[in-house]
């Protein structure tokens, strides 16, 4: 059954937090339907160089997706990184590019990057070198942005709000730009000697290279315990038969040669949650490496649980600098997109004296029970509910919660 899109009226309430200033969120910016059809992209800004492993000056380029026709002074800004085992891909890749055009009709900016491509012989020290150039190139890229709103204002976007992604091995690079952030962290086998440490000397020094939130598409850590409390915010994309980057924790290869171990997508959620950092893990069962790039409903599915992880980023202020953000008490729905059962869950707690509603697009009430038995999953049969978007509310212990579910 293919996947219908549908407009939606109803922004889910979340928790909210002070410690950044919340964003325009107003006319459902940042949330399905898109509130601009159109969208500017300007082409081969250079943000910084640097050496590459030829030992050449490389010229670094990024493109810029700004929606059409959008006034307001500062707006959040979306880095994605392309993938390619870093040897191959660039700036122009399907998947990434998508995903800049989606977010950017929904009010955000966004931007693709080139960054130093070549490993040289593959080993777990070239790999990890591949990999600081890569880093070192994104928070130039950030940089660049932080020094643009500093300055000509260009591209009006608020630094405070700046999020990194990327997709295979860009989905790497961000994940070790956000977590990799100790000097102590870094591995005997990365040499940090001449390149300035891990913030490298790609451009725009003297901004900072921070990042609000992850976007880790089909990406891994090469340490979990490297994300510790207190880090940035989460949300990950992977197959869980991923042959290429481990969606658990196991060794990756590069033309079968055994280079680094690092924890995928599934251990990164779990170290997330044992240390409390908000996090969603959207897990594609029976799916090879980056579905979302060849199928159109994957695509869909990636960009859903994106969107609504950032919208709770951008507009109510989700960071990772809080306790209240833990993921004990949250509400959990899944699979989504549904099919014919939905799972029900309410994070570390009890669904006892919970009552659970479905609401269709419309406001009309299609499904309500109130669970009087001591269960942790309750369980909907959708087979029988027309495909569309529906609101999921629950009200108990936890308070009232709400979510968005598509039913296929």
């Amino acid at each position: 059954m293919k996947i219908k899109k549908f407009s939606l009226a109803i922004v889910t309430l979340l928790v909210s937090s002070t410690a950044f200033a919340q964003l325009d969120c107003s006319n459902g910016r940042y949330v399905d339907p898109p509130i601009f059809p159109t969208f500017t992209e300007t082409t081969n800004i250079e943000f910084g160089q640097n050496i590459n492993i030829n030992g050449q000056n490389q010229v670094l380029t990024l493109d810029v997706f700004q929606p059409d026709n959008d006034n307001l002074a500062q707006r959040p800004l979306i880095i994605f990184v392309h993938g390619g085992t870093f040897i191959t891909g660039t700036k122009d890749d399907g998947d990434v590019t998508e995903l800049c055009k989606r977010f950017a009709k929904l009010g955000y900016v966004t931007a693709s990057i080139n960054y130093r491509l070549g490993m040289g012989i593959p080993s777990q020290a070239t790999a990890a070198q591949a990999l600081l150039r890569a880093v070192h190139d994104m928070k130039a890229a950030v940089r660049f942005f932080r020094k643009d709103a500093a300055t000509t204002n260009t591209y009006r976007i608020n630094p405070d709000y700046i999020i990194g992604g990327g997709s295979s091995a860009g989905g790497l690079t961000a994940v070790h730009l956000a977590y990799l952030d100790q000097n102590n962290e870094v591995p005997s086998y990365v040499d940090t000697t001449g390149v300035n440490g891990l913030e490298g000397n790609s451009g725009n020094p003297g901004y900072n290279s921070n990042i609000r939130a992850v976007v880790n598409l089909c990406g891994a850590l090469a340490d979990s315990s490297w994300l510790n409390t207190g880090d940035e915010p989460i949300v990950s994309v992977h197959g869980d038969e991923d042959g290429t980057v481990p969606y658990n924790t196991a060794t990756i290869t590069v033309f079968g040669i055994p280079i680094i171990p690092v924890s995928g997508s599934r251990d990164i959620h779990a170290r997330a949650n044992n240390v409390g950092v908000t996090n969603v893990l959207k897990t594609f069962n029976g799916q090879d490496h980056v579905p979302y790039a060849t199928n159109a409903a994957y695509m869909d599915s990636t960009y859903w649980v994106v969107r609504d992880f950032l919208a709770d980023v951008v507009c109510n202020g989700l960071s990772g600098t809080e306790e209240a953000t833990k993921t004990v008490g949250k509400l959990n729905i899944y699979p989504n997109p549904a099919t014919s059962d939905l799972n029900i869950s309410i994070a570390g707690t009890s669904l006892k004296n919970t009552t659970v509603q479905l609401i269709d697009i419309s406001g009309r009430l299609v499904y309500e029970t109130k669970i009087t038995t001591d269960v942790t999953t309750h369980k909907v049969n959708t087979a029988n509910l027309t495909a569309g978007l529906y609101i999921v509310k629950t009200a108990g212990a936890k308070g009232m919660q709400t979510q968005k579910l598509v039913i296929q």
